[in-house]
């Protein structure tokens, strides 16, 4: 699995908006039953604040389970962003998991949990 192809954002969110990130997989190979994406949203001092591994139609509809190699995939999420939001970034880790385990990614900026770290979108107002 490459994860992911590449990313595009709006680059900018603000405090109680919302921010569509798409992602651009590929396959490179089955992964095998059980395998589902994830994207965390953590804040500019990579804290945890939001789980958003249900959001979108391809979480919903066609997990990586189901991909086959030289599936491309375009998968469009919209990050809610609380009215209370204090950081200046919305930084995003993404991946797949089955049960308790990350799949370990090959390539990209890698995080220590397994996630490969995604775009910062600078939040207004929280500079």
């Amino acid at each position: 699995m490459s994860i992911p192809a590449s990313s595009r954002g709006s680059g900018i969110g603000s405090p109680g908006g919302t921010v569509v990130v798409t992602w651009y997989w590929q396959c490179v190979e089955d992964v095998g039953p059980g395998w589902r994406l994830f994207t965390h949203v953590v804040d500019s001092r990579d804290r945890a604040r939001r789980n958003q591994d249900k959001v979108g139609a391809i979480r919903q509809h066609f997990q990586p389970e189901h991909w086959r190699p030289g599936t491309f995939v375009e998968d469009p999420i919209e990050i809610s962003l609380p009215k209370g939001w204090t950081s200046s970034e919305v930084n995003l880790r993404v991946g797949l998991w089955k049960d308790r385990e990350r799949m370990k990614p090959r390539t990209g900026p890698i995080d220590d949990e397994n996630r490969v770290k995604g775009p910062a979108i600078r939040v207004s107002g929280r500079e």
